[in-house]
């Protein structure tokens, strides 16, 4: 069995590669170019989100990371929007300085489901939804 890693870089290159962007799809936030090449560069371990506030990462077990864009002008952002947007994009390197941000709460998974199953019994069985009820408010 593998040692458990305990200390992660906090500066990571991300190299997006030709291969990254042939895999990735455009409009799809999980098949980001990007988002490929992050999951590659932190050994494929953890939740990965890139956007266009930056890109987060939960490999820990205790908190989440957060590299934010330090400008509108980025080359990887603008990359991500051409790609988004059906254009060419040519691979591309950049050093992402992660920071920490929220820390990560354990729940015990047995309280979480007995509060629920609690509470929809509460509510009643014969709780019904249609459209309107739904999207009442939204376009008021």
């Amino acid at each position: 069995m593998p040692k458990k890693q305990t200390k992660w870089p906090k500066h990571l290159q991300i190299d997006v590669t030709q291969a990254n962007i042939d895999e990735g799809k455009c409009g799809k936030p999980n098949l980001c170019m990007i988002k490929l090449a992050v999951k590659h560069a932190v050994g494929g371990h953890g939740y990965v989100k890139v956007d266009a506030t930056g890109i987060a990462i939960t490999r820990r077990d205790d908190y989440r990371e957060k590299f934010s864009w330090p400008s509108s002008r980025h080359p990887a952002l603008l990359a991500m929007v051409a790609f988004d947007q059906n254009k060419p994009v040519k691979p591309f390197s950049f050093v992402a300085n992660f920071r920490k941000t929220s820390n990560i709460e354990k729940r015990d998974q047995t309280k979480v489901s007995a509060t629920r199953r609690k509470r929809r019994t509460e509510v009643g069985p014969d709780r019904k939804y249609d459209i309107r009820s739904r999207i009442v408010g939204v376009y008021a």
